[in-house]
């Protein structure tokens, strides 16, 4: 299947982003917390490896799927998170360190199971697999398309 190499990318920045941060500041979460930064880089090394691992016809998959479970649920919890803590008057590089944590115990794990099961192991996932692998390659599957997989708002 064809994948984009940016959304690969943009999938491997959430899992690297904070433990980068902490590398460079030493200040991204609370002492008691310092090992979640490391931990989703981890996520997201094995989750780089299993990547590189699969077949071609499982990367177009995996690609959608990371989009779906991992980076967009991370952005809306990190934006939400920072306008949160805006309107709430609230300061602090701790903050950056709530997504980490959510996603480290989240998403992270489904998304590597995911990826390690493959597009025909997910299949096999009793009532949820075949579901989710159709929404996650068929546009007409999807909420906001209308007949003949034509999308509300895309080309």
């Amino acid at each position: 299947g064809h994948w984009s190499l940016s959304a690969v990318c943009f999938n491997v920045i959430t899992f690297l982003s904070a433990g980068f941060t902490y590398l460079a500041r030493h200040d991204a979460c609370a002492a008691i917390s310092r090992w979640v930064p490391a931990a989703r880089m981890a996520e997201g090394l094995v989750w780089m490896v299993l990547f590189v691992r699969l077949g071609q016809d499982s990367r177009g998959f995996i690609t959608s799927a990371a989009l779906l479970i991992s980076t967009l649920p991370y952005v809306a919890t990190w934006a939400g998170m920072i306008i949160s803590a805006q309107l709430l008057g609230l300061t602090g590089c701790y903050l950056t360190c709530v997504p980490e944590a959510i996603h480290l115990v989240t998403t992270g794990p489904v998304l590597i199971l995911v990826t390690a099961l493959g597009l025909d192991g997910t299949m096999k996932v009793p009532v949820i697999g075949p579901a989710f692998v159709r929404f996650s390659l068929t546009p007409s599957s999807r909420p906001c398309c209308g007949p003949g997989g034509r999308c509300i708002g895309f080309a």
